[in-house]
């Protein structure tokens, strides 16, 4: 019990603590890692073509990736297209593409999917999938 005032309980009571007031809990601990990639790990860069700027798609393509636990990175580029890297297990990748070609952001227009330097990676330089600006 700590001896401190909340708003949860009276003036003149001891307060429980984390159980009563959230802000006395302790800091949570760092999330882990999206995905420990395992086996062997392919790679692939692409660009999307299309209204895929100010449709939320760099969001909806991390989140896609890291349900899928691939690691890399997706960016705008100046002439309105989003451009990116992936790293993961084949499947995984082919998943990714595929979604990439049809799918993208509610609001978004895929008009053209380019993927290049794809193949099979010794080592992937990414910790996670993030949004790049």
């Amino acid at each position: 019990f700590q001896d401190v005032r909340c708003r949860q309980v009276r003036r003149r009571q001891i307060c429980p603590g984390a159980a009563c007031c959230p802000r006395l809990a302790p800091p949570a601990a760092a999330a882990a890692p999206v995905t420990k990639l395992d086996g062997p790990l392919h790679h692939v860069k692409f660009e999307i073509h299309g209204k895929v700027q100010g449709v939320f798609f760099r969001k909806h393509t991390e989140r896609e990736a890291r349900r899928l636990g691939l690691v890399g990175y997706v960016l705008n580029t100046e002439h309105g297209t989003v451009l990116g890297e992936a790293c993961g297990p084949a499947p995984h990748l082919e998943e990714f593409k595929r979604w990439l070609r049809t799918k993208g952001s509610p609001k978004s227009r895929i008009d053209k999917a380019v993927f290049t330097d794809e193949g099979p990676s010794t080592d992937c330089p990414f910790a996670d999938f993030t949004i790049s600006k």
